[in-house]
Order: C-alpha cells, then sequence, then structure tokens
C-alpha cells in the first residue's frame, strides 16, 4: 500500500455492481500477469419497473485502470454479456446481446476504449 487515500468510483451510490473482473484475465500457470484494467457490469437504474435495481436489469459495461481511476463506460443498455476473451495483453474481445442482437467489440487496456462494434451473423433455425 503506498497511501491510504480513499476515493468513490461513483458520483452516488445507488448503482448495483453485478459483476468484476480482471483484466487480461490469466490461465492459472499464467498468474505473474499484471491486472491492467477491471471490467464492471453495472446496473444504474431499474429498467424492467420491479422496483430494485437488480441483474435483470438493463447493464452498463464500464473499465478502470486497477485502482479504480479512469473509470469509463463502454457499453450501455446491454441485455447481458455472454463473455470475453483476452487476445493479448493489451486487447480484449466482448460479445454481447442488446435489444436481442449479439455483438462483439474489442477493449483496448491501455486506452480504455472500446472499437470494432459489430453486429454478428443471425442463426437461421
Amino acid at each position: 500500500v503506498i497511501n491510504n487515500k480513499k476515493y468513490w468510483l461513483f458520483g452516488k451510490n445507488d448503482y448495483l455492481i453485478t459483476q468484476t473482473n480482471q483484466l487480461p484475465n490469466t490461465r492459472y500457470d499464467e498468474q505473474s500477469k499484471d491486472t491492467k484494467a477491471i471490467l464492471y457490469y453495472v446496473v444504474k437504474s431499474d429498467t424492467n419497473n420491479d422496483k430494485a435495481p437488480t441483474s435483470s436489469d438493463l447493464l452498463t459495461v464500464a473499465i478502470s485502470k486497477p485502482k479504480g481511476k479512469g473509470y469509463v463506460e463502454l457499453l450501455k443498455d446491454i441485455d447481458f454479456v455472454n463473455g470475453y476473451k483476452t487476445v493479448n495483453e493489451k486487447s480484449v474481445i466482448i460479445v454481447f446481446q442488446r435489444d436481442n442482437i449479439g455483438y462483439s467489440a474489442n477493449i483496448d487496456l491501455e486506452s480504455l476504449s472500446i472499437s470494432g462494434e459489430e453486429q454478428l451473423p443471425s442463426v437461421q433455425p
């Protein structure tokens, strides 16, 4: 611990973080890799009108530096995240659903930005 400085991740306290992940995620035998960023799945409002923020509401996908600084919202109004995969130490691909349509996008772990959002091909029965 370098110092004991504290700060809030959000400007208010009525959001629900449903999941966090350290990026890049590594296999057990690669535990020496440093965390570059934290990926958050955040519920910011009661979008399904059940009177409480829950994991059933629409998500915002966000990212920050490992200590929580530099928080950036990358994707909004997400139904759910199907998953993500580390490409290398600087890049992650995320697959998600918005309005019942599948998408993928690239997350840059150095700039904490997203690019290349593309709709996935639909599956025909």
